[in-house]
């Protein structure tokens, strides 16, 4: 369990991944979010520079308390008026994280 210090005046809660890409391209991929067995949801992560490609984050979403599996997938898939499907490799999203921001006052 984690506890915030007590001068802390707010609490911040994502989920993050890094994306092997630069931020201009992994904010143009298709994301979803499935949590435990529940249909996956679309998401619209914030995706900034990292040493190695891009570190994405969402708002992490409200759960119930216990164990829960995370799943974000990615995807870059685009179809022209002719019907065909063009698509590129897109890196999986690797290193998922919860990252708690606290600000301290």
């Amino acid at each position: 369990s984690l506890i915030a210090p007590s001068r802390a005046s707010a609490q911040t809660w994502r989920l993050a991944w890094d994306q092997p890409e630069a931020p201009t391209l992994a904010q143009t991929f298709s994301y979803t979010l499935k949590v435990d067995a529940a249909a996956p949801v679309s998401i619209t992560p914030t995706c900034v520079a990292a040493a190695t490609g891009s570190t994405c984050s969402i708002p992490l979403p409200t759960l119930t308390s216990g164990q829960h599996a995370l799943v974000v997938t990615a995807s870059n898939g685009t179809s022209s008026a002719s019907g065909s499907l063009a698509t590129s490799q897109v890196g999986t999203p690797t290193n998922i994280r919860i990252v708690i921001d606290i600000t301290i006052k």
